[in-house]
């Protein structure tokens, strides 16, 4: 799929690009066995405890901004 816009006589049209998960079926199949492999093998995956609490912070963030429905800061 494109983001090419057809203008013709039926009007205004794109091909429908993939949803988010369609898009990056591949790289969440890939990710996931990294983890288990990382698991079953013990290899460390380069990240971190500080990783793990930005991502937190930010899903946190994420979620009271979606429950105000406004932009919070953070």
């Amino acid at each position: 799929m494109n983001r090419v816009e057809i203008a013709d006589a039926h009007g205004m049209r794109n091909a429908c690009t993939p949803t988010f998960f369609e898009r990056f079926e591949d790289a969440f199949l890939r990710e996931a066995q990294a983890f288990v492999a990382a698991l079953v093998d013990g290899t460390p995956t380069g990240l971190t405890l500080e990783d793990a609490r930005e991502a937190t912070r930010i899903g946190i963030a994420m979620r009271e901004a979606y429950e105000a429905e406004r932009a919070v800061d953070f």
